[in-house]
């Protein structure tokens, strides 16, 4: 994707979403300075995201191998984009999360998306960004 021409698209959850619970800012921090070190990796969207992977009668499927996992603000992403020399086209930010609850008590949408629930302002929850190598 770097050479000329070449393009890059990302569609993610936003780095803020992680941040987020049911009752506001309960999660992790936004700006992490170390790798999150968890148990394992955990199923937690079901057929949601993966529905040609999924198998409907497994349930609290987890890898017991330690996993590592890191966060980079938007800042990071961009920066990171235009480091590389690419330009960006196109930054979107999107008020809701595709395929998966992030947290008890989010709303369904049509499409298998969920947002926030009702009553709770309006956060984003997944981000976009389009780039293109220089020719």
């Amino acid at each position: 994707m770097l050479r000329s021409g070449g393009r890059i698209v990302l569609l993610e959850l936003h780095p803020l979403a992680w941040s987020l619970g049911a009752r506001g800012l309960t999660g992790d921090p936004y700006f992490l300075d170390k790798a999150l070190d968890e148990d394992g990796v955990r199923d937690s969207a079901g057929a949601g995201l993966a529905p040609s992977g999924y198998d409907a009668g497994v349930t609290d499927f987890a890898i017991s191998e330690r996993s590592f996992g890191s966060q980079w603000t938007v800042a990071q992403l961009v920066q990171s984009v235009v480091d590389a020399g690419m330009r960006i086209r196109q930054v979107r930010e999107y008020p809701y999360a595709n395929g998966c609850e992030l947290f008890d008590g989010m709303q369904a949408l049509p499409g298998r998306r969920f947002t926030v629930p009702d009553g709770t302002p309006t956060m984003p929850l997944m981000f976009g960004l389009v780039a293109r190598a220089a020719p």
